[in-house]
């Protein structure tokens, strides 16, 4: 296939976690209402990975000996975790913050934290954008933010709490961090950084976890799950299927996103033989021509991407297949959109993002 389109070094700043950053003049401490500890209010935007850190900071938060996901009326801290892959998340997010500035003068002692993608991508700019930004970390490498709450708040703070019963059915896990495909069209390598698999046996765990506290359904996920990789043992996705699968109360698993150039034929006999893995692939195509693919640096050619679908069905009975389709990409022309409706009328899928 043609080689891929040729890309621009990436800024260091997306495979560097930002450090802590708070404004350099003191600030006051988070003031809870007397008699209580303090809470927190957790607000996120974007896609299931903002979902999955939600969790985490969540259980975070609650071994620090903050209530989690406090109303945000009742709540001290206020902690918003963003998107910066669409404008329009963006603005939301600012729409957001003008909230929280009503809501923040609205009791002192109240404050106000960012992370997640936007917090990587502007870094030390949001502070002077937003003057009633309070923290601004990296989801990545939060240890240094609860380090500080911690040293801040020792006094207001009686060991860590239980986190209450899930009011959900359904919850993420993050199995892995980052991406190393490099696609020219992402900005999640530069805010996410270079690919980082968690082991297995901490997955199992935040899985067990989960359905201790009422959750029957989960989703494994990666920015490229697929090539996910135990940094232990090497162990691969089917693998991990295998060992989540095992969870006693689980009632179905799914994962969430795959690059068709890792979907292997192992993964489909994971699927097929697994009993809680659900027959249902996600698998992002894009364009349906190989110029388009090649400078979108997909690294797959349009036959390729079908054989793999030929692969799928013909090993799980039933597969219900998904994929995200691109349209009105730099330089696209009537024919190369006309090649991807061709595409979606010879492999018929069953739903698609667009």
């Amino acid at each position: 296939m043609p080689a891929p389109a040729p890309l621009l070094s990436p800024s260091a700043r997306g495979f560097q976690a930002i450090p802590l950053l708070q404004r350099p003049e003191p600030r006051r401490p988070i003031v809870p209402v007397l008699g209580r500890p303090p809470r927190v209010h957790l607000w996120h935007i974007g896609c299931q990975m903002n979902d999955a850190d939600h969790e985490m900071l969540a259980e975070r938060f609650a071994e620090l000996g903050f209530v989690p996901d406090a109303a945000l009326d009742d709540a001290d801290l206020t902690v918003l975790i963003t998107c910066a892959v669409r404008q329009n998340a963006e603005q939301k997010v600012y729409g957001k913050f003008r909230e929280l500035t009503d809501w923040k003068q609205a009791r002192p002692g109240r404050a106000i934290a960012m992370t997640g993608c936007m917090a990587v991508e502007h870094g030390p700019a949001l502070l002077q954008k937003l003057p009633d930004l309070d923290y601004l970390f990296d989801v990545r490498d939060c240890d240094g933010f609860f380090a500080r709450l911690q040293a801040i708040h020792a006094s207001d703070l009686d060991g860590p709490l239980p986190m209450p019963a899930s009011d959900r059915l359904l919850a993420y896990v993050s199995v892995m961090g980052g991406c190393n495909e490099m696609c020219t069209y992402c900005i999640v390598p530069f805010v996410r950084g270079r690919e980082t698999s968690r082991p297995v046996g901490e997955i199992v765990e935040d899985v067990h976890r989960l359905v201790e506290r009422g959750v029957r359904e989960v989703t494994l996920l990666g920015q490229n799950v697929n090539s996910y990789s135990d940094p232990g043992t090497g162990a691969g996705l089917p693998e991990l299927l295998a060992a989540v699968d095992r969870v006693p109360g689980l009632w179905r698993l799914r994962f969430l996103t795959s690059h068709p150039r890792n979907a292997v034929p192992e993964l489909f006999e994971a699927m097929r033989d697994l009993p809680t893995v659900c027959e249902q692939l996600h698998l992002p195509v894009q364009a349906g021509d190989d110029e388009l693919l090649r400078r979108m640096r997909r690294l797959y050619t349009v036959d390729e991407y079908l054989a793999k679908i030929d692969a799928a069905r013909g090993t799980v009975p039933d597969l219900a297949l998904t994929t995200d389709i691109i349209v009105g990409f730099p330089g696209e022309t009537e024919r190369d959109f006309q090649d991807t409706l061709d595409l979606l009328d010879e492999v018929q899928y069953d739903s698609l993002f667009s």
